[in-house]
């Protein structure tokens, strides 16, 4: 059951290796970027490459919704979505902002049975979520500039080959 906690709150995501804030996304686009696959992500087209991955690593995991987020200190961009819903939350109050701090997957079989999410407004509210999973989008130069998700509104686990696959796909998105 829930037990009672305080309202999450991060810190903005940092570089890894220098433990400096993330850049905006202007600074990525106007100055020599920082994290260059962050560039290309954000300046392509959200459209059928991006699409096609993602719904590549939703069939993986059986599932029927996902999104491809970027980050900055701007916060979260859904670059692209899957499924009936998409996650739209700030990144201090996303599930995204969990999945950016690891170094692989990020997964909670059953949000509501998880005491750091069982009041959280995407399980609680209207949307109901039980499961998420999440692979960082890490960059060359190690940093994570996003993440592939997918989630559901049932409880489950992923298979050791669903994890793995779910891996494999995540590091080409990221080679975009």
């Amino acid at each position: 059951m829930c037990r009672e906690h305080s309202t999450l709150s991060f810190d903005l995501p940092i570089n890894r290796k220098e433990g400096k804030p993330l850049p905006t996304r202007k600074s990525i686009r106007t100055q020599t970027p920082i994290l260059p696959v962050a560039t290309d992500l954000l300046d392509s087209s959200p459209q059928e490459e991006f699409s096609d991955l993602l719904k590549l690593a939703a069939a993986i995991c059986e599932l029927q919704d996902g999104a491809i987020n970027l980050i900055d200190q701007e916060g979260k961009l859904c670059k692209v979505h899957l499924g009936q819903f998409a996650i739209e939350a700030p990144l201090d109050l996303s599930l995204c902002s969990h999945t950016i701090r690891e170094r692989g997957l990020f997964m909670v079989p059953d949000l509501q049975g998880d005491p750091r999410f069982c009041e959280h407004r995407l399980v609680t509210g209207e949307r109901d979520l039980r499961f998420y999973a999440g692979y960082p989008l890490i960059a060359t130069g190690g940093d994570a500039v996003g993440s592939l998700c997918v989630y559901d509104i049932a409880p489950r686990q992923l298979t050791a080959k669903q994890q793995e696959s779910l891996g494999m796909v995540a590091r080409q998105i990221a080679a975009h």
